[in-house]
């Protein structure tokens, strides 16, 4: 009842507020202005060229959250990306604080196989080295996001999924003050609070936000609290020069309420056998932007950092085995302790130079990027045996210290021909990578000697090429189609053997492959859109485990480049409108159908996989096996219906059955960290109101309209162990 009556109470102030300091500025002419239709549904392609950056004959969605009915308190990426065929969800963070989300049969692990940006800057932990994303923007905070899969690499460096871009809401042009709010109370006692601020006062622009999340969780053990925080802050020095400083920070507290056993999650989703482990981010990312157009020129320069944690404490046995008072010591066991720390810096500039010949525009786009990261890794340390969050080292030492660098220095340019009906664009990039680590992997608790690593430094040039097409076959219609290098660098956990028997390969190198892309894409007047396409992904070099032995006839595990995996597939995206094609929108609204839908076939065609019978090695091959959580198809449809002030908004997922590990094996194991996921389908429901000439809106919804169980994650380790509940 007190979250209600603050609730009531905040957005009456709110309202008066809103009516009372949101002056206008004198008339002026505006810039350019981007008008989207109704019809698109929330969603459509980029310009060929935005930001410096081509998107032209290469396959890519731009999602539009203004003004939208989806789920954006909880981050809902199931909702959020519904309309870009082929994107995996995992699901078990009920917080929506982390977006998991994949593409064409990759991992969806904190989205790692995604460049993850917000304005155009990097937001994960280290690209080169642990590109896994903590930090996402709320999704209230943020105006729509640029997707570019299969041709990325050439822009933006290492992965083999494609760029995420979150552009945030943009100051308001023709306000000295603006103030924005929004108040939401849910289910499991969710109190969520956004806060906005932003204005123009002639040179100087700013916007600024603040949200406040809370909530108890949909399982025992799950509660969490967040705080995010943003604030640009502008100044145009004259009508060719711009400059923007920006920062957003990010600190929150989940209590992980663990994994269970696939019996366990068959009697109840709800339960948890997990109290005392908790997990912890703290993330700062500061910006300077400097921005220049004049006539064919434009220039875009960004300087970035972070300085963020990653912790965690917690009882990290497996889910089968009980986390209780020790009969000898009257007391939990102790607890460990990991923690990382970020600090990076990095910059990247854009230049884009128009030109023409013979009466067709073309574009020339050359950059240049540097970045520098460290990351510290302290793991295995000895936590207390209390169940609140905290960071109390028992121990003077963590069992490993290890330290990793990142240096990173790239060359990239692309170039649109266009010719009448065709447009060719050719790419290259030059990326120079170094890696050192150092530290130690291991700690004797009883002499106290530290098994330190060999320092290691790996320095290496991969030198990328692109080529992409588009051929306009009318007016609202083109076919794309491109091939482009990729790679994906070793990560830091590549670089850490399990155990001190363990070794890492001297000549382990980077994973390498190519992306191709064809597809048929456009609208046909306002309702109806459509695009579709294939893909092909071949990823060589994938690394993993195998038992050798050594001169002495020892067998130990040796780390490794051994496979290589192909993902091929269809993504389609259809949308039709017939009150429009109707011709009678302006009475009855709009009712928009969609559907998007992809087959992957990501299949190993060769891995080399070892196990030991009797002391021997026994060899066998992954041949012809299904890639680990690679789903084979993802369907989602929605309608959309839009009548005067009101929306509302259904989406129907539809994922089928995948393994939680590369082995394909189907009967879970005692600890459920490996086994069959089950297909599963979920339906969701949005609607929304505006009303006092849009000043208010009221929003509603039911996530999991039916009430579906089914998860969609087996964690070998942190959050789980085990069956994670979506």
């Amino acid at each position: 009842m007190n979250k209600l009556f603050f609730i009531i109470a905040l957005n009456f102030i709110c309202i008066y507020l809103s009516f009372g300091f949101s002056d206008s500025l004198p008339p002026k002419k505006l810039g350019d202005v981007e008008i989207v239709e109704l019809y698109t549904g929330h969603r459509k392609k980029n310009n060929q060229i935005e930001n410096q950056i081509i998107f032209a004959g290469k396959k890519n969605e731009l999602i539009l959250l203004k003004n939208n009915t989806l789920n954006t308190v909880d981050n809902s990426a199931r909702q959020i990306f519904s309309k870009v065929p082929g994107i995996s969800v995992w699901e078990n963070d009920g917080s929506g604080v982390q977006v998991n989300i994949a593409s064409r049969g990759l991992s969806p692990n904190r989205s790692w196989e995604f460049n993850i940006r917000q304005n155009g800057y990097d937001i994960s932990s280290d690209p080169y080295g642990y590109p896994e994303a903590y930090f996402n923007p709320p999704m209230e905070a943020v105006s729509k996001i640029q997707i570019l899969r299969g041709a990325a690499a050439v822009q933006f460096g290492s992965q083999f999924g494609g760029l995420v871009n979150y552009i945030v809401h943009e100051p308001p042009t023709d306000k000295t003050f603006d103030f924005n709010t929004r108040q939401t109370l849910g289910s499991f006692n969710m109190i969520n609070s956004y806060n906005q601020i932003g204005g123009t006062i002639d040179k100087f622009s700013y916007i600024g936000y603040y949200n406040y999340k809370n909530a108890d969780g949909f399982r025992s053990n799950s509660g969490y609290n967040i705080h995010n925080g943003y604030l640009r802050l502008g100044y145009t020095l004259n009508k060719n020069l711009k400059i923007n400083v920006e920062a957003s920070a990010l600190k929150y507290i989940l209590q992980q309420a663990g994994g269970l056993t696939d019996n366990q999650f068959s009697s109840n989703i709800k339960q948890s056998n997990r109290s005392r482990n908790w997990f912890n981010i703290n993330w700062f990312v500061p910006n300077f932007n400097l921005n220049y157009s004049k006539g064919r020129h434009q220039f875009d320069l960004k300087i970035f950092g972070l300085v963020g944690e990653r912790n965690s404490i917690g009882y990290v046995r497996a889910i089968n085995v009980p986390d209780t008072i020790n009969n000898q010591t009257g007391a939990y066991n102790h607890r460990q302790i990991d923690r990382d720390y970020y600090k990076n810096i990095g910059s990247e500039g854009r230049y884009l130079f128009n030109y023409n010949i013979s009466g067709f525009q073309q574009n020339i786009a050359i950059g240049a990027r540097y970045f520098y990261g460290t990351t510290r890794r302290a793991q295995n340390g000895k936590g207390d045996t209390q169940s609140d969050f905290n960071l109390n080292l028992q121990d003077s030492l963590f069992g490993r210290d290890l330290k990793f660098v990142s240096q990173n220095i790239a060359l990239f340019g692309e170039h649109v021909f266009r010719f009448k009906n065709l447009s060719i664009i050719p790419g290259i990039r030059l990326e120079v990578l170094q890696n050192t680590s150092e530290g130690y992997l291991s700690r004797n608790t009883t002499t106290g000697e530290l098994n330190y690593i060999n320092p290691q430094r790996r320095w290496r040039v991969f030198p990328l090429a692109a080529l992409g097409l588009e051929y306009t076959i009318a007016r609202s219609t083109e076919i794309y189609a491109n091939a482009s290098q990729a790679y994906r660098p070793v990560l830091f956990s590549d670089l850490t053997p399990s155990a001190t028997t363990d070794s890492i390969s001297k000549d382990l190198k980077d994973a390498n492959g190519f992306n191709f892309d064809l597809g048929y894409r456009g609208n046909i007047s306002n309702w109806f859109d459509f695009d579709i396409s294939g893909f092909y992904i071949i990823y060589k070099d994938r690394i993993g485990t195998i038992a050798e032995k050594n001169e002495s006839g020892s067998i130990y595990q040796l780390r490794k480049n051994l496979g290589v995996a192909h993902h091929r597939g269809i993504e389609a995206y259809i949308g039709f409108d017939p009150i429009r094609l109707s011709g009678q929108a302006s009475k009855l609204g709009s009712i928009k159908l969609w559907t998007s839908i992809a087959y992957i076939n990501a299949i190993y065609v060769d891995f080399p996989i070892t196990k030991i019978e009797s002391g021997n090695i026994v060899v066998d091959n992954l041949k012809n096996k299904r890639v680990e959580n690679a789903p084979e198809f993802i369907a989602r449809a929605g309608v959309i219906l839009n009548y005067k002030s009101f929306e509302l908004n259904f989406l129907f997922n539809y994922v089928s059955g995948t393994y939680a590990d590369a082995t394909n094996t189907k009967e879970p194991n005692s600890s459920a960290t490996i086994g069959f996921i089950p297909a599963y389908n979920v339906m969701d429901l949005n609607f929304s109101y505006r009303f006092m000439n849009d000043r208010l809106l009221v929003k509603g919804g039911i996530t999991n309209l039916t009430n579906r169980r089914y998860f969609t994650r087996r964690a070998g380790g942190y959050p789980g162990p085990g069956v994670l509940p979506a």
